[in-house]
C-alpha cells in the first residue's frame, strides 16, 4: 500500500460509521494532510468521527490517563482499519504540554511523551499545521451528530478535543464551532464534543 500526500490535500484510509446513523454502514475515511516529514505525514480527519467523552468520571486525568487515549487506539483503531492500514500507521512519540493558565503557578500539568498510533492533536500542532481559525472548523459526521454531538446552527460545525489540559485539570483543550483554540477547555465529561482523531502514516 502507497500513500500519495501533500501538505492541504486529503488522502483517505480506513472506513468508518459516517452517513448511516445507525453506525451499520461504514464510509471510507478522508484524511486532511498536516505536515510531511520526510516518509511521513501527519494527518487529521476531515469530519468529526464519533462522540466520545475525554472521560467519563470527573475527575483530574491527563491525556496519558484519560478513557479516550484507550479507546482510539483500541476499539477505533479495530474498527477503522485493516490489518494492512493499520501497518501504515506509525508509532508516534507526541508530547502534551502543561495548560496555559491565568497564573503559570496554577497550570495544570501535561503528562510529557507518550507513544500512540492515534491521538487527539495538541494545541502546538495546531497552532503549528492550522494558523488561521478557518483551517480548524470541522463538521461532525451524520453519525457523530446523531450519537449527540453538537453542530453549531449557523455554520454546523463542532467542538472538538486536543489532548492538552485546560486551565483545570477536570477540563480538555478544545476548537470551537468558528475555529477559535479554547485554552481553557471543556469539562471532560462533555457528551457533546467530537472526536477528530490524528496520526502519522507513512508515505511514498
Amino acid at each position: 500500500m502507497s500513500i500519495n500526500a501533500v501538505v492541504g490535500q486529503t488522502i483517505t484510509l480506513g472506513a468508518y460509521p459516517q452517513s448511516d446513523v445507525t453506525g451499520q454502514k461504514k464510509d471510507p475515511i478522508e484524511w486532511k494532510v498536516l505536515k510531511v516529514d520526510g516518509d511521513k505525514a501527519l494527518v487529521v480527519s476531515v469530519l468529526g468521527l464519533d462522540n466520545v467523552k475525554f472521560n467519563s468520571l470527573n475527575t483530574s486525568v491527563t491525556w496519558k490517563t484519560c478513557e479516550l487515549r484507550p479507546w482510539l487506539n483500541g476499539e477505533f483503531l479495530n474498527a477503522a482499519f485493516s490489518a494492512d492500514e493499520q501497518a501504515q500507521i506509525l508509532d508516534s512519540v507526541i508530547f502534551t504540554s502543561d495548560s496555559i493558565a491565568r497564573r503559570p503557578a496554577n497550570a495544570a500539568p501535561g503528562c510529557g511523551e507518550t507513544t500512540d498510533k492515534i491521538f487527539c492533536l495538541s494545541r502546538e500542532e495546531v497552532l503549528e499545521t492550522m494558523p488561521e481559525e478557518a483551517d480548524r472548523v470541522c463538521a461532525p459526521s451524520a453519525y457523530t451528530k446523531a450519537k449527540g454531538a453538537f453542530a453549531h446552527a449557523s455554520n454546523g460545525n463542532c467542538w472538538w478535543w486536543l489532548r492538552n489540559p485546560g486551565y483545570y485539570t477536570s477540563d480538555a483543550a478544545g476548537i470551537n464551532y468558528y475555529g477559535y483554540l479554547h485554552v481553557s477547555g471543556d469539562n471532560i465529561t462533555s457528551p457533546s464534543d467530537a472526536v477528530r482523531p490524528a496520526m502519522w502514516v507513512k508515505i511514498g
